[in-house]
């Protein structure tokens, strides 16, 4: 559902698998994250699949 969104809107992003990739998952865990969709981007973070937030970091 989120990379899908992300693909309609013209967002570019790096998808990451937390499940396979251990660098990934220290990462996402450095981050404080406790759940996935998590998104990065210019300095902020936040967790779970908000269509308004990301929007927003495309303007």
């Amino acid at each position: 559902m989120a990379k899908e969104f992300l693909q309609e809107n013209d967002i570019d992003y790096i998808a990451k698998d937390i499940y396979t990739d251990s660098q990934a998952y220290q990462e996402f865990l450095d981050y404080g994250f406790t759940g996935v969709p998590s998104f990065v981007g210019d300095g902020e973070t936040f967790s779970g699949f908000n269509e308004q937030k990301i929007l927003e970091y495309k303007d």
